[in-house]
């Protein structure tokens, strides 16, 4: 737990510490929620928590670590060493991202381990709204509004394929093909389930669809508990000058990134108005399909109006759902404030209490036996429609690029792709979890039959084995004959062999030599030592010489290594293709499998495939069986801590990317921290720029934020919502940005272009990566920067900063120059040192420790204005 943050009235020195410090150096985490301790370079008792609470805080030295560590000799080398004229604190703001209950003994750590499951759950949603960001966004027009539609439609349709499968489960198997007349034939149900064989089918459906209630309700309180207020930033980002004109203002916020916009930071109501659709949505999902089936078995009138009524309200909540505008870039009626999404959300509980009230009346009972029938026609029906209906927005997405035709499409993402992409990733695992989840629990209720037995006989014939009875009166099975929605069987079995092909294509990719020596020459030629003397001539052989022919080979297998994992774009996009594919061929067989044997069928195809079912309907048990191994190995991933000494959390990669965006297109994933983290970090600066005491030498205060991997996103986010500041022109001489590890240019600007593109950034368009060259960003390299571009971005960055320095390796996984792949004509990005010569022994750096170079302490000083450190 962290300690309780001390209150702190206005910024100064710490105790014992002269002069008074002038600039805040500011440190800013990335990935895996790095422990302030590792990111001020000091140990936990070292350290203390200066503002902030569990979920985001400051940390700063303590007055004696500070006293330490200027004490002589070599103060000026010691880790975590602070020069004087500078106050340096972390920013801590992991917490916000999948926020977990602390661990406080074996309940507490269950819980959390729980919670982390539940959340990584949501994962496809999380993929499915970064979707919505993808496209270029031009404000007010209407295919802006189309687009960003369509992606809510489909973040709608993939919350009622979570339902669908729920009711397929508790619904279908539990309340109808579970009992056959008065008798329980899913055994392994516990004792209390036997008594409700007494009642009807239809009492039982009504009962058990309070699950899917639950689930629905659950997940849109889950979305609104989880939403991180932190009015912290309302005072200045949609402020004014007195002397300023609304439209001038108006025409000025128009004009500004999107990241500069007060409604980027502001859409808490949008999304508000946006997961009510998806209650209504899912309510009246399930009111339709339980009306529908009932209908089916032998229901009357008032079922048959009940289901028709809400099926007209389901298509209603997804057309709300369509016309929600949630970017800031589109209009929102103030007016309306929900009112249109509560009416249906309220109108979909109605529809639902009445269709309950038929049921438990018994109108009428059918009181039929249910079980060996062919399939819950309605859950059946219900995933290929919504997965059927996804395929083609996927589609459609595709075809949104093409008034773009003018555009450099070979700077973004797969060639303007990401959307279908994105929806595709989100469809794929979305699948494999539902079909997960049937499948396990048909195949525990049916008696470990395997997923082949929950097919149903097919056309292949009637099961061979001997069937238990029972007869007393009318003879009923004893031995469990359930069916699932065939879609989910043999989604599991083709997506496995198709993700199979794909991974061997990948991993074939990976096993390539890498050669990137000729690139990174250019940045640092070989006569570079680390260490280098004050004359900046190679140390003497016998110290760094000796060193580097040691670590050299190590510094080589990790730039390799580093440039195999560069290759996220291509990789990623043949995982898409993958579930693509792997959706459309379970989909074709899902409806040819229960007609293979029909009279239109030709005899030799039938023939063909009764001759050739057994073995594949025999891999279909191994593939499910595999994805349960998988599933297993996942959630032993997720549900145990981190090793010792470590902060590292599973997915935390996934998640801090996914969770970077508002929830503009699916409202139930994880919140964005974005929303909490870019006022709160702006807040700090302004605390430090605009101390109560406004005396001359406080003005001359000065902020350096210093921003590693993912944490180079929040703080330009916070840089550019400042930038609405009315005293802005006045605080930005103030600020500087120093970035080390990022993935603004390769990641984020091929990404998200709108909002950290070359447009945004001023940096140059990017190539993708090459999937089969040695080298894979030698296209990018070769392309290089035009002077003209560089010496303008120099001139007038459109960062809001006053200046901004990057640092990268070749040897990081994560970490790519900012500005341009050629150190020529380029203002913002230096090669840092691999090799790390601070601690005890060598060692080549990665991802961390940038912190550790001379590059970084140089970089600082210049930026603050403090005396440059020894090179040695």
């Amino acid at each position: 737990m962290r300690s309780r943050a001390k209150k702190v009235s206005a910024p100064g020195s710490p105790p014992g510490q002269t002069p008074e410090p002038r600039v805040l150096e500011l440190r800013v985490h990335g990935i895996n929620n790095t422990a302030p301790s590792a990111l001020l370079d000091l140990a936990v008792t070292e350290i203390e928590c200066v503002a902030g609470d569990g979920l985001g805080s400051f940390w700063a030295p303590t007055p004696a670590a500070l006293d330490r560590l200027r004490r002589p000799p070599d103060a000026a080398g010691r880790r975590g060493f602070v020069p004087r004229g500078i106050r340096r604190e972390a920013y801590s703001w992991g917490g916000l991202v999948r926020s977990t209950p602390e661990p406080t003994g074996p309940g507490g750590a269950l819980v959390a381990g729980l919670a982390r499951v539940g959340w990584a759950l949501l994962l496809p949603f999380s993929i499915a709204n970064a979707a919505v960001w993808c496209w270029r966004l031009p404000a007010g027009t209407v295919v802006l509004s189309v687009r960003a539609g369509l992606v809510r439609l489909f973040g709608g349709l993939l919350t009622l394929l979570l339902l669908s499968t729920v009711m397929s489960v508790a619904v279908d198997l539990l309340a109808v093909q579970c009992y056959a007349g008065d008798s329980l034939v899913c055994t392994v149900l516990p004792q209390p389930f036997e008594a409700l064989a007494r009642w009807t089918p239809e009492r039982r459906m009504a009962l058990f669809s309070l699950a899917l209630v639950l689930v629905v309700v659950g997940l849109w309180l889950l979305s609104g508990i989880s939403r991180l207020r932190y009015d912290v930033a309302d005072r200045y980002l949609d402020a004014r000058e007195p002397s300023e004109s609304a439209d001038a203002a108006d025409a000025q916020k128009a004009a500004a990134p999107l990241l500069a916009r007060p409604q980027f930071w502001s859409n808490r109501g949008e999304t508000r108005r946006l997961s009510l659709g998806h209650l209504a949505a899912g309510v009246s999902l399930v009111s339709a399909e339980l009306g529908a089936q009932a209908v089916i078995d032998g229901g009357g009138v008032g079922l048959a109006m009940a289901a028709w009524l809400c099926g007209g309200l389901l298509l209603l909540s997804l057309a709300t759902v369509f016309g929600t505008r949630t970017l800031p870039v589109e209009r929102v009626a103030a007016s309306a404030a929900g009112r249109w999404q509560k009416t249906l959300a309220g109108l979909g509980g109605a529809g639902y209490l009445a269709t309950l009230g038929l049921l438990i009346a018994g109108w009428p009972s059918t009181g039929g036996d249910a079980t060996g029938r062919p399939g819950f026609t309605v859950t059946t029906l219900a995933p290929l429609t919504m997965v059927g209906l996804m395929l083609a927005l996927i589609v459609s997405s595709v075809f949104f690029r093409l008034p773009r035709a003018g555009a450099a499409l070979q700077f973004e993402a797969w060639h303007g792709l990401a959307p279908a992409v994105f929806l595709s990733l989100a469809l794929g695992i979305g699948l494999v979890l539902s079909s997960l989840v049937a499948v396990a629990a048909g195949d525990w209720l049916n008696g470990g039959a395997g997923a082949s037995a929950l097919l149903g006989s097919g056309p292949a014939g009637d099961p061979a084995a001997t069937v238990r009875t029972r007869c007393t009166g009318t003879c009923v099975s004893l031995d469990p004959q359930l069916t699932i929605p065939t879609l989910y069987p043999w989604f599991g079995g083709v997506a496995l062999f198709v993700f199979a092909a794909a991974v061997l294509v990948v991993v074939a990719a990976l096993l390539r030599r890498r050669a990137v020596a000729r690139r990174v020459e250019v940045w640092a030629p070989s006569t570079s030592f680390v260490g280098t003397s004050a004359e900046d001539q190679p140390m003497p052989v016998g110290s760094a010489a000796e060193l580097l022919a040691l670590l050299g080979p190590v510094r080589d297998r990790k730039r390799a290594t580093a440039a195999r994992l560069h290759l996220v774009e291509p990789v990623v996009g043949i995982l898409a293709a993958a579930a693509v594919v792997a959706v459309l061929a379970s989909e074709l067989l899902a409806w040819l499998y229960p007609r293979l044997s029909a009279s239109p069928v030709p005899t030799e195809v039938q023939a063909a495939w009764t001759g050739n079912a057994g073995w594949a309907l025999s891999w279909l048990d191994v593939a499910m069986g595999a994805w349960a191994g998988i599933a297993v190995l996942v959630l032993a991933g997720l549900v145990l801590p981190a090793g010792p000494g470590r902060s590292t959390r599973p997915l935390a990669t996934v998640w801090d990317l996914a969770c970077f965006l508002p929830r503009a297109g699916h409202p139930l994933g994880a919140p964005c921290y974005t929303e909490r983290a870019v006022p709160e970090l702006s807040r700090r600066i302004l605390w430090w720029l605009r101390p109560e005491s406004d005396t001359p030498a406080t003005r001359r205060r000065e902020v350096v934020l210093a921003a590693h991997s993912m944490g180079a996103v929040v703080s330009l986010a916070a840089l550019f919502s400042l930038s609405s500041h009315p005293h802005w022109v006045a605080l930005r001489p103030r600020m500087s940005l120093l970035t080390f590890g990022v993935q603004l240019r390769p990641y984020f600007g091929r990404f998200f272009p709108e909002l950290l593109g070359p447009a945004v950034l001023g940096t140059t368009p990017c190539l993708r990566p090459r999937l089969w060259a040695a080298d894979p960003w030698r296209a990018d390299h070769a392309a290089g920067a035009p002077e003209a571009g560089a010496n303008a971005a120099a001139a007038a960055s459109p960062v809001p900063a006053r200046r901004w320095v990057s640092l990268w390796r070749a040897t990081d996984s994560l970490g790519f120059p900012a500005f341009s792949n050629r150190p020529t004509g380029n203002p913002i990005d230096e090669f840092a040192d691999e090799i790390d010569t601070s601690g005890y022994t060598g060692a080549v750096g990665a991802h961390q420790g940038y912190y550790r170079t001379r590059q970084y302490h140089s970089a600082l000083a210049d930026l603050a204005g403090t005396v440059r450190p020894d090179p040695r």
